[in-house]
């Protein structure tokens, strides 16, 4: 079963250890998948998942 929390851009900042422009920019290149809506970028928890275990830096991510 695949995890579908939303989170923001800044919200993963924080998981992710780096500054939301950095998230920002992850995004644009296609590197971490999001979803730009009318709110702004949406990215599932799932997404930060995979990208933290292709960096290496497996975190277990808290509910």
């Amino acid at each position: 079963m695949t995890d579908q929390t939303l989170l923001t851009p800044e919200e993963a900042s924080k998981y992710l250890r780096l500054s939301v422009e950095s998230v920002y920019s992850l995004l644009r290149q296609g590197e971490l998948e999001g979803k730009k809506g009318a709110q702004g970028w949406v990215i599932e928890r799932s997404h930060l998942e995979s990208l933290l275990e292709a960096w290496g830096e497996r975190e277990e991510l808290p509910d």
